[in-house]
């Protein structure tokens, strides 16, 4: 089983962002509330293609993917297919892991991954007490068989991912794969390091030269 990945790295320019998604309403650890209707704008980075999942009283398929917005933050998209031959709905799924990351939690009704065409929403969303699994709540009956999900939806402050896991929960447990936000590694930081060094000395010689 393999991922598609359509950026092989993540390119940094200027200062690292650590700043909230603008109109972003974050759960903290150990919330929750109602889900925020949030809409994807930014461009696709990553994405696992569509997978089929199964247990003993569902099954069907999913997708997640992560998109970059303008100012540099990720999203990241879940989306599920419930069989119509399933005999039983599905009630929460969640996300893993976003521990140290703003999270604003949600789902978006006006659009679909490849392969999927949304319409049940979910009733609540949380965060675990430590910040790690972020979850949707559907009243039951859920998603029944034969209905999707709208993309499921987390805005993040992160600025590069990793791979992560996903899962669906009723009656069973299914744990699939996904992504998840990750610090920048040390080589990415050195060259906004350098990159930052440049600016500095490029003023310096401006200035001194008045």
């Amino acid at each position: 089983m393999k991922m598609r990945i359509l950026s092989g790295a993540l390119l940094f320019t200027g200062t690292v962002l650590i700043g909230v998604p603008a109109g972003a309403t974050n759960i903290g650890n150990g919330m929750s509330g109602p889900p925020d209707v949030l809409t994807e704008t930014g461009t696709l980075l990553a994405s696992t293609g569509v997978l089929p999942f199964s247990t003993a009283t569902y099954s069907g398929t999913y997708e997640a993917a992560v998109y970059k917005e303008a100012g540099g933050t990720l999203d990241f998209l879940y989306q599920i297919q419930n069989n119509s031959s399933s005999s039983d709905s599905i009630d929460r799924a969640t996300a893993a892991s976003f521990k140290g990351f703003t999270t604003d939690v949600g789902y978006d009704p006006t659009f679909n991954l490849p392969g999927f065409t949304g319409t049940v929403k979910p009733d609540t969303v949380d965060k675990s007490s430590t910040g790690t699994t972020v979850g949707w709540n559907t009243v039951p009956p859920g998603i029944d068989p034969g209905t999707t999900s709208y993309v499921l939806q987390i805005d993040t402050n992160a600025t590069a991912f990793m791979a992560g896991t996903f899962s669906m929960i009723d009656s069973r447990t299914f744990d699939g794969v996904g992504y998840q936000p990750t610090v920048p590694e040390p080589a990415s930081l050195a060259l906004i390091g350098v990159g930052l060094l440049g600016l500095a000395a490029l003023r310096k010689r401006r200035s001194s030269n008045k």
